[in-house]
């Protein structure tokens, strides 16, 4: 859960590409749940959510959509006299429009409704990263719109009299009410609500469950039906890249950034071919250090004139309006020099950085990962500096700049600063997001292929190396 001010806390196992070679992400795999009140709906999801047993599933409950409600209604509520088991005390169009952003991949904020006070709270429960959604609720499969979003749709089967027990429990334990106020609430509300509603959704179920949880073969066989179609879900991105064949004409003929250069950077390059350096841990850090310092010298320039005056004039405002990342452990060896040259000195005690993103290739794979994604919700409105040491397929930054896409940064305020790059990768990111801006000091074909010649400068944990 986290609190309104944070857009994104996410701590991954690795979350593999999402994501075409066009920049458009793969439909997240949503299944509808539904069912009469106290059916089981909730257990059935956990139940298939354990069995699939891969990382990355979301269970999202309807009743995180009731409206707020009115004075008059919170009254009739705690009365027991509100219809809460009728389609219209549902905010549908917030509803409809989250499970479409879900379905896209876009980051939303839930809202946390309490049965107790019959109100949202202030907290959110952010989602982000899913690649399957679980979708539980008694009107799961009552609206059209919300049944053209389902890939898999079920019908939870349950006896009316072990759903109202079961109601009486939880009712009673879990949202304070008595036995005369449940058994009030079923008769008026919820028995009506069920034969008029939700019984008749059966019709647009793929599978009807008899006895929910209970029913163990059906739950293997939708499991096994799930995870085969989730198979295409499995993107090789990095490897699609690797084999693209582009021809030097469309290289040549394509809008690629020229590089930065000068003596400097000139020198720097040629000493990290020499074989000497190669193994060298003290010569590589020192390099690595100088190709920072001048390419963090030439991210100011790239900003709009505007934020360039706030750096001098106002360096307080200067910090709201940029946001500095490092996308990986041998970039995060950069990242006090970046910060050196990019925030004011007058305010560098005061930058304390909240933003965060990891990316590193997984070892077998070879593709990229996204392992940490902590972003504030004030950096849609942020230039965002993208940093990491090397492109060479372009497969890592294009997965950092689609997670920024996805909190609502604007592409155009996506600068993204490199040391070193290979023509393929930067080609592969200009073709997908024309209105990013890279910043590399050397364009060279042996960088596609080759190993990250600043991994020995990186950090000790060599799990998450690239």
């Amino acid at each position: 859960m986290s609190s309104s001010k944070s857009l994104s806390k996410e701590i991954y196992t690795g979350r593999a590409p999402w994501y075409n070679l066009q920049g458009e992400n793969i439909p997240v795999y949503m299944i509808g749940i539904t069912g009469g009140s106290a059916s089981g709906k909730t257990t059935v999801s956990e139940r298939i959510i354990q069995e699939l047993d891969v990382p990355w599933v979301v269970l999202l409950s309807m009743d995180s959509f009731y409206k707020v409600l009115t004075p008059e209604q919170h009254e009739m509520a705690i009365q027991n006299n509100y219809n809460f088991d009728h389609p219209e005390s549902f905010d549908i169009g917030l509803l409809i429009e989250t499970l479409k952003k879900l379905k896209k991949g876009i980051a939303v904020d839930i809202p946390i409704y309490d049965f107790k006070t019959h109100s949202r709270i202030k907290e959110t429960r952010h989602i982000y990263g899913a690649n399957i959604i679980v979708f539980e609720g008694i009107f799961a499969l009552y609206y059209e719109e919300v049944r053209k979003l389902m890939d898999l749709m079920l019908f939870i089967d349950t006896d009316s009299d072990i759903r109202l027990a079961r109601r009486m429990r939880r009712d009673i334990a879990e949202r304070g009410r008595d036995i005369d106020g449940v058994l009030k609430q079923y008769t008026k509300f919820v028995k009506p609500a069920f034969e008029d509603f939700i019984q008749p959704s059966k019709k647009y179920a793929d599978v009807i469950i008899p006895r929910g949880a209970e029913n163990i073969v059906a739950l293997e066989i939708i499991v096994t039906h799930i995870k085969k179609e989730l198979e295409v879900h499995d993107i090789k991105f990095r490897n699609h890249i690797v084999n693209a064949e582009i021809d030097n004409e469309q290289l040549v003929n394509s809008d690629l950034p020229k590089p930065i250069t000068n003596e400097i950077i000139e020198k720097s390059i040629s000493q990290l071919e020499d074989e000497k350096v190669k193994n060298d841990k003290e010569a590589i850090t020192n390099i690595l250090n100088t190709l920072t310092e001048q390419v963090s010298e030439q991210g100011l320039n790239v900003l709009p004139n505007e934020i360039r005056d706030l750096y001098k004039n106002d360096p307080k405002q200067y910090l709201k309006n940029i946001c500095i990342i490092c996308i990986s452990n041998v970039a995060r060896n950069m990242e006090p020099i970046i910060k050196k040259k990019l925030i004011p000195d007058a305010v560098k005690a005061e930058y304390i950085p909240h933003e965060n993103i990891l990316i590193q290739n997984e070892k077998i794979s070879n593709e990229p990962q996204l392992f940490t994604c902590e972003l504030l919700s004030s950096i849609k409105d942020q230039h965002v500096f993208l940093v990491d040491a090397i492109i060479s397929t372009g497969s890592v930054a294009i997965m950092a700049i689609k997670v920024l896409l996805e909190h609502n940064v604007k592409e155009e305020n996506i600068i993204f600063l490199s040391l070193l790059s290979s023509p393929k990768g930067l080609y592969m990111i200009s073709k997908m997001f024309p209105k990013v801006k890279v910043l590399t000091l050397s364009i060279n074909h042996n960088y596609e292929n080759s190993s990250n010649p600043f991994r020995i400068a990186s950090c000790k944990n060599k799990l998450l190396q690239e």
